[in-house]
């Protein structure tokens, strides 16, 4: 796929949004705002069944059945505890946990989220399942007693963190020993800084247009942290290259977008200016993410039980 190259991106999000003033947004606190302005967007160009999160495609063709590779691969892990309670924190929508509830009807499903509407539109979908319930929630107040849970996952959620030692400590705390959490993210890789001016940019562009404040996390130090809070790290895999099929889908649709009449681009502006933005991200993501400045990751850890922990 021919993607548009970086310079000429730059100079259509600036010619559109301004880049100064997507910038200004880095650091205030939009998210549920963005969440709440983006629903129709999501719904109409990402995807009808509710997900908010990219599909996972390995081979390499743009297929909404990826949607389902997340909340697959947490069901992989929930068979293999086994596991009798599931929180999912950053639930959005719903998409997740109602997938799962649907087939394991023997297992209890909590979801939790930031955003009113998000959890409105939850609980919807979660009247017909005696085992699936959501609620308004934040993931570092999480708003159940220690060790209720025998996994925890989040998708595409926990970049939101502002500080990785709170958060990581709720989601120890509230899992049972041997516990797991599953984590699906974007991260900003090693050396941020090293990286071209350029890149740079387009990175924060990405973060900021997504509402997330001060730039991702680096997947090095959420990894030191999760183990200096006690968790053994099972698995942490770059799967960079499964979401490239979805990225490039997002990328011709924004590029639908900016090559629209320029004033029925600047009118939408005005117009929940935080839904026109997911365009930003849509344009960069594939320079960002081929370039290696964001890379996406598979994380699993657990809360080691008393046993592992007299073996080691």
């Amino acid at each position: 796929m021919k993607i548009l190259p970086l310079q000429d991106a730059l100079a259509k999000i600036d010619e559109t949004f301004s880049i100064a003033a997507v910038l200004e947004d880095f650091d205030r606190n939009i998210l549920s705002q963005y969440y709440q302005q983006s629903e129709r967007g999501y719904r109409r160009y990402h995807s009808k069944g509710g997900s908010i999160h990219l599909a996972l495609n390995e081979d390499g063709v743009f297929d909404a059945a990826g949607y389902y590779g997340q909340p697959k691969f947490v069901e992989q892990q929930l068979q293999a505890i086994p596991a009798q309670r599931v929180l999912e924190v950053g639930s959005g929508k719903g998409f997740n946990s109602e997938f799962l509830a649907q087939r394991h009807p023997d297992i209890d499903f909590v979801g939790l989220d930031l955003t009113p509407l998000n959890v409105k539109l939850a609980q919807k979908k979660a009247q017909s399942l005696q085992n699936l319930s959501f609620q308004l929630g934040d993931f570092n107040h999480i708003p159940f007693p220690d060790q209720q849970f025998d996994l925890v996952f989040g998708v595409e959620c926990l970049c939101y963190s502002l500080d990785n030692h709170q958060t990581l400590s709720e989601l120890y705390r509230v899992l049972k020993p041997g516990g797991r959490l599953v984590v699906f993210d974007a991260y900003r890789n090693p050396g941020f800084e090293t990286f071209s001016e350029e890149l740079q940019l387009a990175a924060s562009l990405l973060e900021a247009s997504m509402a997330v404040r001060q730039g991702m996390n680096e997947i090095a130090v959420w990894i030191e942290e999760s183990e200096k809070l006690g968790f053994t790290i099972l698995e942490n895999t770059d799967i960079t290259e499964s979401i490239y099929p979805n990225v490039d889908h997002l990328h011709r649709l924004s590029l639908r977008y900016f090559e629209a009449n320029g004033l029925m681009r600047r009118l939408s502006l005005f117009f929940q200016k935080y839904l026109v933005r997911n365009a930003i991200m849509a344009l960069v993501c594939p320079t960002v993410l081929r370039q290696g400045i964001l890379r996406y990751y598979r994380t699993v850890a657990e809360r080691p039980n008393l046993m592992s922990i007299q073996n080691q």
